[in-house]
């Protein structure tokens, strides 16, 4: 049996408007080139998620997960140390 377990691969704030995916697109497109995101998205199927961030100071916090297998998971962090 293969063990996945979800990892946070990316995240980022936005400022607070209505829709704060009106906003994302850019910022996840941008990650998407870079090699991490390359690689992320050539290995599993990323998901997206939208919360409220910090509401003093009106932003939302928007993270990137993966569910890697265990060889991808020593991979990530070899390659990407927190």
């Amino acid at each position: 049996m293969v063990r996945r377990k979800r990892i946070l691969v990316h995240e980022f704030d936005l400022p607070f408007d209505d829709n704060p995916m009106n906003w994302a697109g850019g910022p996840i497109s941008e990650w998407n080139k870079t090699p991490k995101g390359q690689w992320v998205i050539a290995n599993t199927k990323p998901s997206y998620y939208v919360s409220p961030g910090f509401m003093r100071r009106r932003v939302y916090k928007v993270r990137i997960t993966a569910d890697l297998d265990e060889k991808q998971q020593t991979y990530y962090y070899l390659r990407w140390p927190k």
